[in-house]
């Protein structure tokens, strides 16, 4: 992903479940590195749930809910954005509350 992610805030993780999953507060992620210095993502709780792994398979991304975000969505003059460039994931369901795009 080439970002830095900071999680300020408590972090818990459920791994031993049917379904695991990881529990996130206050969570910062940074601009690319072609970007100047800055963050593209603020949010304030996030939880992942991941599909039980099977045989030859990794985790799989079951549910992303998140709360409490504001997103710093900019393009440069090459126009990449901040927002692209990251691993394509497919999720099931996808919530957010209190969502902000500046």
């Amino acid at each position: 992903m080439g970002r830095q992610i900071e999680v300020e805030g408590s972090l818990s993780a459920h791994i031993f479940s049917f379904n695991p999953q990881l529990i996130a507060e206050r969570i910062s992620i940074s601009n690319p590195a072609w970007m100047p210095a800055g963050l593209t993502a603020e949010v304030e709780k996030a939880s992942i749930v991941f599909d039980k792994p099977w045989f030859n398979q990794w985790f799989r991304t079951k549910s992303l809910k998140m709360e409490g975000v504001e997103l710093h969505l900019v393009r440069n003059a090459a126009g990449h954005a901040t927002g692209s460039g990251a691993t394509r994931t497919r999720v099931a369901d996808l919530s957010c509350q209190s969502c902000k795009v500046c």
